[in-house]
């Protein structure tokens, strides 16, 4: 194995990973659907994360069951 020396690190975006639920793109009033109800619960864990490590101002959110799933609306 060839051993590298003074080679820089590339850049990273300083993102992390890509989030799964578009908390970034919700305006107060938008909704997505999401298509198991026992996910309710990570959906706070989810916006828990990005509240806490992306997001400029912090969201809130409400939740109704819908179906066979969830639809997640931005109050604020």
């Amino acid at each position: 194995m060839k051993i590298a020396k003074r080679k820089k690190i590339p850049e990273g975006s300083g993102m992390g990973r890509p989030g799964k639920y578009p908390w970034h793109k919700l305006k107060v009033g938008d909704s997505f659907f999401v298509s198991e109800v026992k996910k309710k619960h990570v959906m706070y864990s989810c916006l828990a994360a990005y509240n806490k490590n992306k997001a400029k101002k912090p969201i809130k959110i409400t939740l109704r069951t819908e179906g066979e799933g969830i639809r997640v609306w931005r109050i604020e």
